[in-house]
């Protein structure tokens, strides 16, 4: 709990009226990436893929197709923000929420996020649990993002 603390004091200046947003997505829910791409330029945002192994059998959802399609200054793998449970049906268990948390702040120091995993149903995703931890250390706001 203490490193939470330490890392709420470091990044104090996210709570300012002016802080960015964090907007989650889950390809599963009828994404394309021409959608996520185009909600990314509207928003101003990073892609920050949140699943613990950044892969999928849907191939442009492939970190290497994500990637190559919004370069590399819009997403980033954030691993610590991956579900150590997503292939067992075991509880959410975020790989490394305080590491997490320190890369996210980061980001939002400079401009809106935008949380990826692959599930289409948020009530059951570990996306809204670190989207939630993420608003409680570092005080942005979160949107949860549907396909239109």
């Amino acid at each position: 709990v203490a490193k939470l603390a330490d890392i709420r004091a470091a990044f104090a200046r996210a709570q300012a009226p002016d802080r960015h947003s964090i907007y989650t997505a889950g390809y599963g829910a009828g994404w394309s990436p021409a959608m996520l791409a185009d909600v990314l330029d509207r928003h101003a945002a990073i892609l920050l893929d949140i699943r613990l192994k950044p892969w999928s059998k849907t191939p442009t959802w492939q970190k290497s197709a994500l990637q190559a399609r919004l370069g590399m200054s819009r997403y980033l793998h954030v691993p610590a923000l991956g579900n150590l449970n997503y292939n067992t049906g075991g509880p959410i268990a975020l790989q490394a929420s305080v590491a997490g948390i320190r890369i996210v702040g980061e980001q939002l120091e400079r401009r809106n996020v935008v949380l990826l995993c692959g599930c289409r149903d948020l009530t059951t995703c570990h996306r809204k649990v670190a989207a939630e931890l993420l608003r409680e250390a570092l005080g942005a706001p979160i949107v949860h993002l549907e396909p239109k």
